[in-house]
C-alpha cells in the first residue's frame, strides 16, 4: 500500500508552497515566522489547517492558487 494523501483541509509544506507560488526553502522560512498558523506535530513532521494557512495569505497580501 503506497502512502496515504492527507485530508483535503490539511497542507503540508509541500502544498503550501504550491498554493502560494513559493520554494520549499521559503515556505520552510515562513512557517518559522511569526504570526504563521500554529502546526499540529504528526509523527512524520508538521500539518496545518488549509483554512488558516488561506486566512493567514490574505491577511498579509498573498494571493493563494487554487490547488
Amino acid at each position: 500500500m503506497g502512502p496515504m494523501s492527507p485530508p483535503p483541509d490539511v497542507v503540508g509544506v509541500q502544498e503550501i508552497a504550491r498554493m502560494l507560488g513559493l520554494s520549499r526553502p521559503r515556505v520552510e522560512s515562513l512557517v518559522d515566522s511569526k504570526g504563521f498558523p500554529e502546526p499540529a506535530q504528526l509523527g512524520r513532521g508538521r500539518v496545518w489547517s488549509r483554512a488558516d494557512v488561506v486566512e493567514w495569505a490574505e491577511s498579509v497580501g498573498r494571493t493563494v492558487k487554487d490547488t
